[in-house]
């Protein structure tokens, strides 16, 4: 992992410091303790939180209707004390999902340098939300080859889907294993047609199945080439996967006609004018549909001997779709807690913030534990797991490389990673792509940008949490958390 430009603080960190300079991750987590009161007055949330003498300002509070505010407003103030609990009470509206947030910042010297870390805990309340008789809708992308195969499973999940309340579709389209311009607008026009032709108020997700073609977008903005969000230039310039083409309606914006090959190592981020490979490296407008995808081809380190690779493919998806049919029924049982490893302590960014800050709300803070990744997920299971270090393709440093994963479970439902090259996750025996096929149900890079999954204790799905976090954009106005940079990236 290399430095890059960042926007949140408005300050180039770099990253030669010494690890006692730095602070940890959870010291940018304040965690929120939410109890409602009840009254013929009406309602309110007490937020309570712990004091930490280290932070000088005063505590904002932040709320916001998360169904219709883009921004928070401020709610009040606290001042700095002298320790123990703070409190403060807000009103709330019954019926409405209200977002809540205390955030803060403290300094540190490092390098001789006075840096400035915000600090901040976030958690949603609702308050008697209307029943809603369906949860939205969602469209199946299949592989043409998988459709005969894994008949079964689909069916499966369709059923399982449908019991959750969701208005299920599916498409076949046909199958991609290298980066097919043509593919990726057949398969983009399914999408739209059926967003189309259904309510555009309910919510939409699109689920893509198999060796659904891929688009590619990146690194261009405003007339100059973006350094790439793991800030390895040049061999990691160019194009990246971004899945989130299909989730943008409109074609405006899109643009195909910069050539980025300059010291670009692989072939699939080469860019050249009019290939089908997209420039931009922010989306040129909000997503409205959630996008994900589950994607097990090109994964050889995984076929045993004796098996091809495309037969591995499919017992992959097969074992998958199992996981989740037993998420979804309640068979599957999970520890309520959180796992974060963190391996880039040395880092001002402190990357981990993704964990420390999304779990607590979730699990309790309590059960967010530092452990390792392995032996810890082979052995027991945990509901949510971070983990960052440096990175290749196929490892990050502290986590483990593809041979650990090969021969390890992943026992952990969400999981999130950061670090070097694996988050351009179309590659040969890519980490993220293991680590979902080893028991992971989701894998999101999470770092630059972070990802925050506090709505998921209210409901929201992972889809909801996807499709928020590529709608932040410093440019535009829309960023809304404390957070590191890359935020809005493809």
């Amino acid at each position: 992992m290399q430095d890059v430009q960042r926007w949140s603080c408005g300050l180039l960190f770099l990253c030669s410091v010494l690890a006692a300079q730095v602070p940890p991750a959870q010291k940018v987590a304040i965690p929120i303790e939410v109890q409602l009161d009840r009254s013929a007055s009406g309602t309110r949330a007490i937020l309570r939180w712990q004091h930490d003498s280290e932070y000088t300002d005063s505590y904002t509070v932040i709320f916001r209707n998360r169904a219709t505010d883009p921004q928070f407003f401020v709610a009040g103030t606290v001042p700095p004390g002298s320790g123990g609990m703070f409190s403060f009470e807000l009103p709330l509206v019954d019926g409405t999902l209200t977002e809540v947030g205390v955030v803060n910042r403290f300094v540190r010297t490092i390098n001789n340098q006075q840096v400035q870390f915000a600090a901040a805990g976030y958690s949603c309340i609702a308050t008697d939300p209307p029943a809603m008789p369906f949860r939205g809708r969602v469209l199946l992308v299949l592989d043409s080859s998988i459709v005969e195969p894994l008949a079964a499973e689909l069916a499966q999940l369709e059923d399982d889907l449908d019991r959750e309340g969701w208005r299920i579709s599916r498409t076949i389209v046909p199958r991609a294993e290298t980066f097919n311009a043509t593919a990726v607008g057949r398969t983009k026009d399914s999408i739209v047609a059926w967003y189309r032709r259904g309510s555009l108020d309910e919510p939409a997700t699109v689920f893509l199945i198999g060796r659904v073609a891929v688009p590619y977008s990146g690194l261009y903005y405003q007339g100059q080439y973006i350094t790439p969000p793991d800030g390895h230039n040049p061999d990691h310039r160019g194009a990246w996967p971004c899945d989130g083409y299909y989730g943008t309606i409109s074609e405006s914006g899109w643009s195909d006609a910069i050539a980025d090959t300059a010291g670009v190592v692989r072939q699939e981020n080469r860019n050249l004018p009019g290939d089908g490979k997209f420039d931009n490296v922010f989306f040129p407008s909000p997503l409205q549909l959630r996008i994900g995808r589950v994607d097990f081809y090109n994964l050889p380190r995984l076929t045993p001997q004796g098996s091809t690779d495309r037969q591995t493919e499919i017992a992959l998806l097969r074992d998958y779709f199992a996981r989740d049919h037993a998420y979804r029924r309640g068979t599957a049982l999970y520890n309520w807690s959180a796992l974060i490893d963190d391996n880039f302590k040395t880092y001002p960014e402190l990357f981990a913030r993704s964990g420390w800050i999304s779990f607590p709300p979730i699990v309790g803070r309590g059960n967010v534990r530092e452990e390792k990744w392995f032996p810890t997920l082979d052995t027991s299971s945990r509901l949510f797991a971070y983990g960052c270090g440096a990175g290749s393709y196929t490892s990050a440093a502290g986590i483990g490389n593809i041979n650990d994963f090969a021969t390890r479970s992943v026992r952990a439902a969400f999981t999130m990673l950061f670090g070097s090259y694996f988050g351009d996750w179309d590659s040969q025996n890519n980490l993220m792509r293991i680590n979902l096929a080893r028991g992971a149900l989701t894998c999101a890079w999470s770092g630059r940008p972070v990802w925050y999954l506090h709505p998921m204790a209210a409901g929201e799905t992972i889809g909801d949490i996807a499709m928020m976090v590529q709608n932040f954009s410093p440019f535009a106005g829309q960023s809304v958390y404390v957070s590191s940079a890359a935020q809005g990236w493809i």
